[in-house]
């Protein structure tokens, strides 16, 4: 029998992929041999389909050591009930099932709360931290990062387009308007620039 790795919030988890997860298993549970792998302090273990191992996160990659699943099926939604699935998502191959068509916002908010892990994740280098750290618009731009990113990254630090333009000039925002025809007066950061 094929093992599956498990990846999603299960229940008392505050959103509805928990119901969803328990549903799916319900049906993938005959067929497989499933341990599912969340982030909940108490979870509620009558809700999983009975044969179908309940283990903290925290567990998989003893377990993947000692038995190696044939496949890791992962429950990804924007919410923070997912943040845990991000870690073993980027270190071992799988099948996604997105729920949301849009997970920025997600990350977005991982990435104000603790940069340092991100930046632990996904193994950037000294050089690149501190440009980040420093919003270093015009560095990163030499440094190679497509503006799109930079755009981004203003978006979820409340930083304007504007700002970021006068930054690539060395302008402040005021001495930038001023070698404009016309104001710049929009943005992705959420607010007029």
């Amino acid at each position: 029998m094929k093992r599956l790795a498990f990846f999603s919030p299960i229940p008392p988890a505050a959103t509805g992929i928990a119901d969803y997860a328990v549903d799916v298993l319900s049906l993938l549970a005959p067929r497989y041999a499933i341990d599912v792998f969340h982030d909940e302090a108490s979870p509620e273990r009558d809700r999983v389909p009975a044969g179908v191992g309940v283990h903290h996160h925290s567990e998989f990659a003893a377990r993947q050591t000692a038995e190696p699943y044939d496949l890791a099926v992962y429950q990804m939604g924007n919410g923070p009930a997912h943040d845990f699935v991000y870690e073993p998502l980027v270190r071992v191959p799988g099948l996604l099932v997105l729920h949301d068509l849009v997970l920025h916002h997600a990350r977005g908010r991982m990435f104000l709360e603790a940069p340092e892990a991100l930046f632990d994740t996904f193994k950037l280098s000294d050089e690149e931290r501190d440009l980040v750290r420093r919003r270093d618009w015009r560095g990163m731009i030499h440094y190679g990062v497509i503006f799109f990113m930079l755009e981004k990254l203003g978006a979820v630090t409340g930083i304007g387009n504007i700002d970021i333009y006068a930054a690539f000039k060395g302008m402040t925002v005021p001495e930038f308007q001023k070698t404009r025809n016309a104001a710049i007066t929009y943005g992705v950061a959420g607010k007029e620039d």
